[in-house]
């Protein structure tokens, strides 16, 4: 129909749209541009973000990689990035450190913070591991087993044998034969099957082995 309309009959439709719709058309102009430049603003303050982080854990390796002093780029990490996956990586490397240096209750406090802050299921399983082992030493056998009982994929042989040291230290003998011999078929090196071996034929006989081995002589 607009086809048919003279040019000052279009003029006039054209000013009568304006005067009904033309500050909607101007809100959401505005709304539409100052939202992509919003947009545009928070994904640069994400990206620089991000880079200083990366930055500042960079200097962290660097220092710990030179044996320079590291205490105040940890700190700088903690104030400012407290809930990070560099924060975690840091506390690992300060377990360790402190496992290298026999301070074990103090790993075992590291090893608890970076687990909170682990959201891979890769990450937790790796966080549990060594947080069992420490538990070991501790001589925290209880939780030590329940440590390494929730240890996930791809770290099962290592879970057995651990497993099969506790309850080695525990006395109880036919459960670590267990789980060594269920770590062992798991076990998919020359170096693995060697020393899980070695510690499976190492167990002290049982009562049952004794009466097994006179019952066949």
């Amino acid at each position: 129909m607009a086809d048919f309309l003279t040019e000052e009959e279009q003029a006039e439709r054209i000013r009568q749209l304006w005067r009904d719709y033309g500050l909607t058309i101007v809100l959401a102009l505005v709304l539409g541009i100052g939202g992509i430049i919003g947009w545009n603003f928070f994904q640069d303050h994400r990206a620089k973000v991000a880079q200083e982080r990366a930055d500042i854990f960079v200097d962290f390796e660097t220092a710990r990689g030179l044996l320079g002093p590291v205490e105040e780029l940890a700190q700088d990490i903690e104030e400012r990035y407290p809930n990070s996956s560099y924060q975690m990586f840091v506390l690992l490397y300060q377990a360790k450190d402190a496992v290298d240096e026999d301070n074990y209750e103090l790993a075992l406090e590291q090893l608890n913070g970076a687990l909170e802050l682990a959201k891979d299921k890769t990450f937790q399983s790796m966080i549990r591991m060594r947080k069992a082992r420490v538990e070991f030493q501790l001589n925290k056998l209880d939780e030590a087993l329940s440590t390494v009982g929730q240890v996930g994929a791809g770290y099962e042989l290592l879970a057995l044998e651990l497993t099969g040291d506790i309850y080695r230290a525990r006395g109880e003998i036919e459960l670590a034969a267990t789980a060594y011999t269920d770590a062992l078929e798991l076990s998919e090196s020359f170096f693995d099957e060697q020393r899980i071996g070695s510690k499976l034929s190492s167990l002290p006989r049982t009562l049952e082995d004794d009466s097994e081995s006179n019952s066949s002589s």
